[in-house]
């Protein structure tokens, strides 16, 4: 990403699409932006996302999406969704949004985590 100038982005809702863990420095670069309304989508999430090696950091964001394919090659796993709801319980509860695209496990919140449904997501 180049440097980029917003001019009255303090109230801007900006965020980047991270598909794998090649494309999470694009979360650092997002914290460079000034504005406080900062998400992360995780869409179409393609592999996970952090490793043992590679922790995800999500301080200074305010809202995580998670969205798999919509015509799915590749199925997503719990294994991939779980250390993002970490990441998210780790940044003050960030609430994390579940799209439709998502297999029922996730939509129908079988695993632990701060999972709102795409039609429950706060103003």
């Amino acid at each position: 990403m180049t440097h980029c100038r917003i001019c009255g982005a303090q109230d801007q809702e900006i965020g980047v699409s991270i598909e794998s863990s090649q494309f999470t420095g694009r979360i650092d670069e997002l914290r460079n932006i000034p504005t406080n309304n900062r998400f992360v989508s995780f869409e179409p999430l393609l592999k996970s996302v952090t490793s043992e090696d590679f922790p995800l950091d999500l301080t200074g964001i305010k809202q995580v999406i998670i969205g798999a394919q919509t015509n799915p090659s590749i199925e997503v796993t719990p294994e991939m969704v779980q250390p993002i709801g970490k990441a998210c319980q780790d940044a003050h509860n960030i609430p994390m949004f579940c799209k439709d695209s998502m297999p029922m496990w996730a939509v129908r919140r079988e695993l632990v985590w701060p999972l709102h449904k795409s039609s429950e997501r706060p103003e």
